[in-house]
Order: structure tokens, then C-alpha cells, then sequence
């Protein structure tokens, strides 16, 4: 799996609270990192996954979607998944 492929699926599994998902690509990039040589970036990594104790991911609330923005009332963007 490349680099990329890998934070997709971090930041995916952060948005939608699946912290095995996260894990494993956190996994996956420690394991991309090592084969790269790059051994201290691979080893931080490891010791920043084992600090956590576990899911963090909040449930967010959306804004109601009334067509303005709250910043000047400008037009809302739509975001594609």
C-alpha cells in the first residue's frame, strides 16, 4: 500500500470513528516507514500509537445546511466524499 493510500484511509477512519481502521493504517505507514529505512520516523510513530488509550473521535454535529455560509453569509460550498 503506498503512503497516500494509507493517510486517506487515517483521515476516513478519523472522520467516521473507526479507530481499528485507524490503527491498522497507522500500522501500515509504521511498516512503509521502516521498509523507506526510515527507522526513528517508524519508531515515533510506534510510540505515538501506543500513548493513546484508545478511540478519540467525538461525534460532530452538522451546522444546519439553510444555503449561507456563517462567514458574510456567502454561499456554502458542497463537499464531495
Amino acid at each position: 500500500m503506498s503512503l497516500k493510500n494509507s493517510i486517506k484511509k487515517m483521515i476516513q477512519a478519523h472522520r467516521t470513528g473507526h479507530h481499528e481502521v485507524f490503527t491498522t493504517a497507522v500500522r501500515e505507514v509504521i511498516a512503509l516507514e521502516r521498509v523507506r529505512g526510515h527507522n526513528r520516523v517508524a519508531d515515533e510513530l510506534e510510540k505515538a500509537l501506543s500513548n493513546g488509550v484508545g478511540p478519540t473521535a467525538k461525534k460532530v454535529t452538522p451546522l444546519p445546511n439553510n444555503g449561507k455560509n456563517t462567514i458574510q453569509g456567502s454561499k456554502a460550498v458542497p463537499l464531495s466524499k
